[in-house]
């Protein structure tokens, strides 16, 4: 399969956390040509807080990168055109109630 991905635009804003504050991040508009054309939105998150605006160029390659990573394990634009490219995030991990330590 050949597609090529475009990071067409992207708006910066905080995002709501379901674990904790908000964070600020890119929700970028990346389109794709190919057997699979269409527009996807994937968001990225600053490594800093207050954001700096040195690393938007950074986080639309990672944007890329993941669509393109995405692309190759077989994954196709459908009902699922939004994706979170932030590898490092979590969900946090709960004790079971009966473990202290």
């Amino acid at each position: 399969m050949s597609a090529r991905v475009k990071i067409e635009k992207g708006i910066t804003a905080y995002f709501k956390q379901p674990t904790g504050p908000s964070r600020p991040g890119v929700d970028w508009v990346v389109q794709i040509a190919g057997e699979h054309a269409g527009p996807v939105i994937v968001r990225t998150y600053f490594s800093t807080n207050p954001p700096q605006e040195t690393e938007k160029p950074t986080l639309a390659d990672k944007a890329a990168r993941f669509m393109t990573r995405k692309l190759a394990t077989g994954w196709s634009p459908g009902t699922e055109n939004f994706l979170e490219a932030d590898e490092a995030v979590e969900p946090p991990r709960t004790r079971p109630w009966w473990k202290v330590f």
